[in-house]
């Protein structure tokens, strides 16, 4: 059986591919180094994770708007109604807080162009 688990020797482990994360426990005594061992490297791994996901994640609200804009940019731009549930501004307002957003947060120049296209005629 291929997969995360397979059979050996009557019980059920991680298969090869899996093994080396964990120490092994069954019948066979975990020193406390492997132990010790095993925690600083899911600890490493799991705040590799953490700090990958916050660098992908930018909150700010000039990113949060171009990522909305970009969003709707195939289908013309967002509505009306939508900018103003969203961000509580008028369209005017928001193509304004948009071109200065695309200035601050350093958009890519093919997006920038892409927005002023679609947001120029708002």
């Amino acid at each position: 059986m291929s997969g995360y688990f397979r059979e050996r020797k009557g019980a059920w482990e991680p298969s090869a591919s899996r093994r080396s994360l964990k120490p092994s426990l069954n019948n066979e005594a975990v020193t406390e180094a492997e132990l010790d061992s095993y925690r600083r490297r899911r600890q490493r791994r799991r705040q590799a994770q953490r700090t990958c996901e916050s660098r992908n994640q930018d909150t700010s609200p000039d990113a949060e708007l171009l990522q909305f804009a970009q969003s709707w940019a195939p289908y013309g731009g967002a509505p009306a109604g939508d900018i103003l549930v969203r961000f509580g501004m008028t369209t005017t307002r928001f193509v304004e807080v948009l071109r200065r957003a695309m200035s601050t947060v350093g958009c890519d120049p093919e997006v920038a162009r892409q927005l002023r296209t679609v947001y120029q005629a708002l």
